[in-house]
């Protein structure tokens, strides 16, 4: 996403064209004009990875109902240790679209 927002910033920024932001970058002009595109639409998601393939039929067991069963056999340290494991994760998540957000709003 960085590297999005960085390519997408100085095409805008800059007097040069696509192909000349391309080759400065190594990727494609069609990249650099759909990232562009998809920046201006205002959509803060857009930059982010897409799932790509088929959706399975039957869903995956998630990780959290794993951990969720780990859970009553756990003792009490091992469940405060679970718990701030799982917050550390969801800060760190909170934090990237924090980043994405400032950056979107800094265009």
């Amino acid at each position: 996403v960085d590297f999005k927002l960085d390519v997408v910033s100085y095409y805008l920024k800059s007097d040069v064209g696509r192909n000349l932001v391309a080759a400065k970058f190594n990727i494609s002009p069609s990249q650099v004009y759909s990232w562009t595109k998809k920046f201006q639409r205002g959509d803060p998601d857009a930059l982010l990875p897409v799932k790509k393939g088929r959706p399975a039929k039957m869903p995956k067991k998630t990780e959290k109902a794993e951990r969720n069963k780990q859970i009553g056999t756990l003792t009490d340290k091992q469940k405060y240790e679970a718990k701030i494991l799982e917050k550390d994760a969801r800060i760190k998540e909170l934090e990237l679209e924090l980043i994405i957000a400032k950056k979107v709003a800094a265009r």
